[in-house]
């Protein structure tokens, strides 16, 4: 696991303090442990205060997934090649 990785795991334990590590890399949003919409909404707003971007809640919703969620961070950033290379 990377720093970015590290970063974004610590902003789902922030909005989801009940779920694994596994648990947000693997589910779907949904189905993390303890999801609701308020829930949801913290996550955006912890999201935005770590990486600085804003996402609404249907383009979360349509990511879907964790690594989902991280490639499209990726993209809105720009980030040393040396994290981007760890993706492929």
């Amino acid at each position: 696991m990377n720093d970015y990785d590290d970063r974004l795991i610590r902003c789902f334990v922030s909005a989801f303090p009940g779920a694994t590590c596994d648990e947000i890399r693997t589910a779907h949003f949904d189905a993390i442990s303890g999801w609701d919409s308020l829930r949801g909404v913290t996550l955006l707003a912890v999201l935005d205060e770590e990486f600085g971007v804003q996402i609404d809640m249907s383009e979360l919703m349509d990511l879907e997934t964790f690594d989902s969620l991280k490639l499209h961070l990726m993209g809105q950033r720009q980030i040393p090649e040396s994290i981007a290379s760890i993706v492929d």
